[in-house]
C-alpha cells in the first residue's frame, strides 16, 4: 500500500484483521488520504481507532466480532418504539444548550498546496429529516445571535478534509444537546448504531434517539437493558 494512498479506513481494516474481527460493518466509501497516519505512544489499538473516529466524526465499536467504523447517520427509520407508562420502566433525559453552535468555520494549513485555506460548516448541512426542525432557532435563541466557532492550527491535504473537520466538529459539539438514559425490560436486540423512536415524554424530549450504547444485565429484578442515547439531529 502506498503512503498516499492511506486513508483512516485502511487503518480499521488493518486493526481489525489483527485482533480477528470482521470488517463489514466498516464505511465503504472513499475517505481521505494521508501520507502518514500515526499513533501516540502507548496508544491502545481501541483508542486509537476511537480517536481517529472522532477525528471525522464517525462511530467506532466492536459487536458480535464485527468492528464498526462508519459514519453515525441521524436519518435512519426508528427500529423499535418505546412509550411512557407502557414498556419504559425509566427514562432521564437532558438537555444543554450551553455548547451548541450554528456554524463551525476551520481555517487549516495545507500542506500538499502550501497553502492556507478555510471551510465552514453549517446547521443545515448537519440536520436529517428526521430531527427536530427548529434546531437551528434553539442555537440562535440560547446565544442571541448566531454561534460560530473557528478551529485554527490544523494541517490538512484537501479542502475535502478541512470540510470533513468543519462538520465533525460541528456534529461534535452539537451532539450532546439532548442525550438521555433508558430503561426497559431485557432485548437483545437493542444495540450501539441503531435509532429508536420515544413518545409520550413531552414536546421536547418525544422524538427518535441514536443508541450510543447499550448494556444488558440480569439480576434481581430480571433481565433488563439500559441505553445511553443522544438526540437525532
Amino acid at each position: 500500500m502506498k503512503d498516499t494512498d492511506l486513508t483512516y479506513e485502511d487503518v480499521a481494516k488493518e486493526l481489525a484483521q489483527k485482533n480477528g474481527l470482521d470488517f463489514s460493518g466498516g464505511e465503504t466509501v472513499k475517505l481521505i488520504t494521508h501520507k502518514k497516519i500515526e499513533r501516540r505512544v502507548d496508544e491502545k489499538d481501541y483508542m486509537f481507532l476511537k480517536r481517529l473516529a472522532e477525528e471525522i466524526g464517525f462511530e467506532f465499536f466492536v459487536r458480535d466480532k464485527t468492528l464498526y467504523f462508519r459514519k453515525a447517520s441521524d436519518d435512519k427509520t426508528p427500529e423499535l418504539s418505546f412509550e411512557l407508562h407502557n414498556n419504559i420502566i425509566n427514562f432521564s433525559p437532558r438537555m444543554s444548550i450551553s455548547n451548541v453552535v450554528s456554524e463551525v468555520r476551520v481555517t487549516a494549513w495545507n500542506e500538499k498546496d502550501k497553502s492556507v485555506i478555510s471551510e465552514n460548516a453549517g446547521i443545515n448541512e448537519l440536520k436529517s429529516s428526521i430531527g427536530p426542525s427548529d434546531f437551528e432557532q434553539i442555537v440562535e435563541q440560547a446565544h442571541e445571535t448566531k454561534a460560530e466557532v473557528k478551529v485554527e492550527g490544523r494541517v490538512v491535504r484537501s479542502r475535502e478534509e478541512a470540510k470533513t473537520i468543519a462538520l465533525s466538529e460541528l456534529k461534535r459539539r452539537n451532539g450532546d444537546y439532548i442525550t438521555g438514559t433508558l430503561e426497559c425490560a431485557g432485548n437483545a436486540a437493542l444495540r450501539p448504531g441503531m435509532t429508536v423512536n420515544i413518545e409520550k415524554v413531552g414536546k421536547r424530549f418525544s422524538g427518535p434517539y441514536y443508541v450510543k450504547k447499550a448494556t444488558h444485565t440480569l439480576g434481581d429484578n430480571g433481565y433488563r437493558t439500559t441505553l445511553e442515547l443522544r438526540r437525532c439531529l
